[in-house]
């Protein structure tokens, strides 16, 4: 009956603390830590939100009554770690990123990362099973770099879906430039050429880097390059220390006349498949660039 009465008084405590944390400020330390080392020491989903990741928290807290709910931040990216584990690869130090090495973990259903070098850092991301590794398209000249990377079996001129990378160089040390308006400035460039129907939606991504990434869907009823069908774009942008990148999923459908509705749940879905994406310094390292899918910083 005493140590049923400690557990009782331990568990008590521990959530005064956790409650007592969150009055004092400590949101901000977990959402510093989330924006770290989410990718590295834990891998949170898109949707998470800092609330689940506190939740995460207090349920470590309930199994560690020893602690008193006072946590070393090891010991909480420990409780994030054992909520949201990493794939394998990530958390040992995935070496793999050639196309044929990323082409043979596709076909044995691995998770397989990709690591890019664009200007003046590093661009890492999960690769999506439905793209080939192999580039189908690449060039970097005048501060802008562009990759282009298709299904098997597709061509430029005939595809149903298509994965860009791009970085343009030095555009992060522009001050009024914000990821919103660089996104909100090419979806009404995008309108324009849309008439009647046009959709597109921001998606909400307040977990973990928040200020550093933006990702936004449109959609166009009748593509201006291929009229027969419409097209739909999850476009994916991140602020490096000097660079710009952005990320893009295209995907062609069935063309239609008026605007429709954006399945979010969709595309949070495809950006999902896309994490986690993170820049890493550019060191004198060669491929397959270690450092860079390290857990620790």
């Amino acid at each position: 009956m005493p140590r049923l009465l400690l557990a009782l008084i331990c568990l008590l405590i521990a959530t005064f603390a956790a409650a007592s944390r969150a009055d004092d400020g400590d949101h901000d330390d977990l959402k510093a830590l989330a924006m770290h080392d989410n990718g590295r020491s834990f891998c949170a989903p898109p949707l998470a939100t800092l609330a689940d990741l506190q939740a995460a928290i207090d349920r470590y807290n309930r199994s560690h009554l020893d602690l008193m709910g006072l946590l070393t931040p090891d010991q909480t990216r420990d409780a994030l770690a054992q909520a949201y584990p990493c794939p394998a690869h990530l958390k040992s130090g995935f070496q793999a990123i050639t196309p044929e090495q990323l082409n043979h973990l596709i076909q044995h259903g691995e998770q397989a990362f990709s690591v890019t070098p664009i200007f003046h850092q590093l661009l890492l991301m999960r690769w999506p099973a439905t793209f080939a590794p192999q580039a189908r398209y690449e060039r970097s000249e005048h501060g802008d770099y562009l990759r282009i990377s298709l299904p098997s079996g597709s061509s430029l001129e005939h595809w149903q879906q298509m994965l860009t990378i791009t970085g343009s160089e030095n555009q992060a040390r522009m001050p009024a430039l914000s990821l919103e308006k660089l996104i909100q400035f090419g979806i009404q460039q995008a309108a324009s050429q849309c008439a009647g129907s046009f959709s597109s939606s921001a998606l909400p991504l307040e977990q973990i880097a928040q200020g550093q990434i933006y990702a936004a869907v449109q959609s166009c009823g009748h593509s201006p390059d291929a009229p027969q069908n419409s097209e739909s774009s999850l476009i994916l942008a991140l602020k490096g220390s000097d660079d710009i990148y952005t990320i893009r999923w295209d995907e062609r459908g069935p063309a239609y006349d008026t605007a429709q509705a954006i399945d979010t749940q969709l595309w949070l879905q495809r950006l999902a498949q896309l994490m986690p994406v993170r820049l890493c310094a550019l060191t004198q390292e060669k491929p397959p660039y270690p450092s860079c899918l390290q857990t620790s910083p």
